[in-house]
């Protein structure tokens, strides 16, 4: 880590770096501690018009199922709302990549199959790290960016750093 990044964010880093192994967990409650909360607000949801200024910008709008239910615990014939989903954000202009989230990271085989069947070309899971190619696209890994996860700027590079 640069002088910046010391800079800017105080003992935090610094404490972070004296941890060896594998301890992602103790290294995150180390930053949280050295550096302030993030503002207090409500999580909301955007609407469409949001979605459609996001895009405006160059950020791209792609799936997570139309009603956010846990696809693995669904009929087959349910699991197709993956294929609204995506009918309803390419009617918007949305959607171009093929890609999904599944709703709480939740997938297994069949709804892999679903996914790719319904037209999907890659699906992100919750399982944290960094996709290299020989992934399987049904099934890759992400970065969490929520706030729990990383709720500051030194919590997303020390995630950067660990990714698990």
């Amino acid at each position: 880590m640069g002088p910046r990044f010391r800079r800017s964010y105080g003992r935090g880093p610094r404490a972070v770096e004296g941890i060896s192994g594998n301890r992602p967990r103790e290294r995150l409650e180390i930053v949280r501690a050295a550096t302030p909360p993030p503002p207090d607000r409500p999580r909301e949801l955007l609407d469409w018009d949001e979605l459609d200024r996001l895009s405006n910008i160059g950020i791209d709008i792609e799936a997570h199922g139309a009603s956010h239910a846990i696809l693995t615990g669904l009929p087959p014939a349910e699991v197709s709302e993956l294929r609204a989903c995506q009918e309803t954000l390419r009617q918007r202009g949305h959607g171009r990549h093929g890609l999904l989230a599944y709703p709480n990271g939740g997938y297994d085989e069949r709804v892999r199959a679903i996914a790719r069947e319904v037209g999907y070309r890659a699906a992100l899971t919750t399982e944290a790290g960094l996709a290299c190619g020989a992934a399987d696209p049904m099934a890759l890994p992400r970065l969490g960016l929520h706030d729990d996860v990383s709720r500051t700027r030194a919590e997303f590079l020390e995630r950067l750093r660990d990714p698990t």
